[in-house]
């Protein structure tokens, strides 16, 4: 679950690098290929993360649909982020890409707090066996 939670950061980070770079796109720009190129990738590590989260869901129940929610979240807007790239509106792929990084930040932090929720279990119960 660690892995995943800081999976889920270095992608949130690179989203949001993205989502600069898209802020100050001119219409006329070739870095609207670039910057599609980089949303595919970035889609392409979320889809390996979705599916890491899917094999553990099978082991704990601390994986919640909500997370599932928040990752599914992320990845309409990347897709929506590429086909407001594809139709050259930057600013529009800017808000589209803003609101993948927030959902993306989203399903860290409840990672984040499983975790936590996790490690504060484990430690009454080795407590309690003592």
């Amino acid at each position: 679950m660690m892995k995943i939670t800081d999976d889920l950061i270095t992608l949130s980070k690179q989203q949001e690098a993205l989502q600069n770079q898209s802020q100050n796109l001119n219409p006329n720009s070739m870095e609207y290929d670039e910057n599609a190129r980089q949303q595919e990738n970035i889609k392409i590590n979320l889809d390996k993360i979705m599916q890491q989260m899917s094999s553990l869901s099978q082991k704990t129940f601390e994986v919640t649909p909500e997370m599932g929610k928040a990752l599914g979240d992320a990845k309409n807007q990347m897709n929506m982020s590429m086909e407001s790239l594809l139709n050259r509106d930057g600013s529009l792929t800017a808000a589209n890409q803003g609101k993948a990084m927030e959902s993306l930040n989203e399903s860290a932090d409840m990672m984040k707090s499983s975790l936590e929720q996790m490690m504060k279990n484990g430690g009454r119960v080795a407590v309690q066996c003592l």
